[in-house]
């Protein structure tokens, strides 16, 4: 009898945790482990900054420091993980807005657990404001093809703002992107 009220208390557990911050909580964490994961292969810095207070608030979930690694940032892209309710546009628009501003970033993508989850009016995958993104990810599907898709977008997008002294094929980088979102 101890051993099946132990079982039912942590079933209990279990059900409370997912429906409460603990699952958003953990969708944050392996977008954060994903994304240094994609960092690392290109030199990049990745920060999980979520509980840091940024320039005036918490907005932004994790930071990328464009070639950090190799030397000074070259730019910045800050990623705002969501796995509460459906956003509408203007508030998902909000929230990127405010990462931008609070993360001293360059470009911001919103990731959210699935396509349910997109916020109203907007597409995946498709570029807002000349400085915005949003993706659906699902870590249980296996694959991070969206997730590196779309951090390959906004990674080219910082890059071709910035310019500078290495020369930016810009036709090139959008012929590649044109193929993987064609691809996926």
């Amino acid at each position: 009898q101890a051993l099946q009220a132990e079982r039912e208390k942590l079933e209990e557990l279990d059900a409370e945790r997912e429906r409460g911050a603990a699952k958003g909580r953990d969708f944050e964490e392996l977008v954060a482990e994903e994304l240094d994961a994609i960092a690392v292969v290109q030199g990049d810095h990745c920060d999980a900054v979520g509980d840091l207070k940024g320039a005036t608030g918490k907005a932004g979930d994790v930071v990328v420091a464009i070639d950090a690694c190799r030397g000074p940032a070259r730019g910045r892209i800050v990623f705002e993980v969501k796995n509460s309710k459906r956003l509408s546009r203007p508030d998902a628009f909000r929230q990127l807005d405010d990462a931008l501003e609070q993360r001293d970033a360059d470009f911001a993508v919103l990731v959210v657990p699935s396509e349910d989850r997109v916020p109203a009016k907007t597409h995946p995958l498709r570029e807002y404001n000349g400085d915005k993104l949003i993706v659906s990810w699902d870590p249980e599907e296996g694959s991070r093809i969206a997730l590196e898709v779309a951090y390959a977008l906004a990674r080219a997008r910082v890059l071709m703002s910035r310019g500078g002294h290495d020369a930016v094929d810009s036709a090139a980088i959008r012929d590649t992107i044109e193929r993987a979102v064609g691809a996926m």
